[in-house]
């Protein structure tokens, strides 16, 4: 996987991310998307609420309050609470291992999976995309 330094200082981004702008920034990035790519649910906010103990809960405003077992989770389901297709979040689990969770087409957010490397981090993330990347 092609990494390149990252423009705005701190470790290496993936080749081919951007950051996402505003029409009204300046910013030359993406822009900014126009429409709610959710499923048309209606579901509103959802707030995301830290334990203390690694684990988390989320409130949405319809009311329905999901516990999970850890940040990445949490912020998968948010994902696809909101918006339909894939979701993938991964972070440093310290000791060098890399922790994901993904979701896919609103589905149930799977996860955590640990690995042991960057090359296996990135095949993680395709195959949760569902190809190659």
């Amino acid at each position: 996987m092609s990494m390149l330094g990252n423009p705005q200082g701190g470790k290496p981004i993936m080749k081919g991310m951007r950051r996402v702008g505003t029409e009204s920034d300046g910013d030359k990035g993406m822009p900014a998307p126009k429409e709610a790519h959710g499923d048309g649910g209606g579901h509103g906010s959802t707030t995301l609420h830290d334990h203390g103990d690694g684990t988390f809960h989320t409130e949405g405003q319809d009311g329905e309050r999901t516990e999970h077992p850890h940040i990445g989770h949490a912020l998968v389901h948010m994902g696809a609470r909101h918006a339909g297709g894939a979701h993938h979040h991964s972070h440093d689990g310290g000791d060098g291992r890399i922790v994901s969770h993904s979701s896919r087409d609103g589905g149930e957010a799977d996860g955590p999976r640990e690995h042991g490397s960057p090359e296996e981090a990135g095949q993680d993330f395709a195959d949760s995309m569902g190809g190659s990347y």
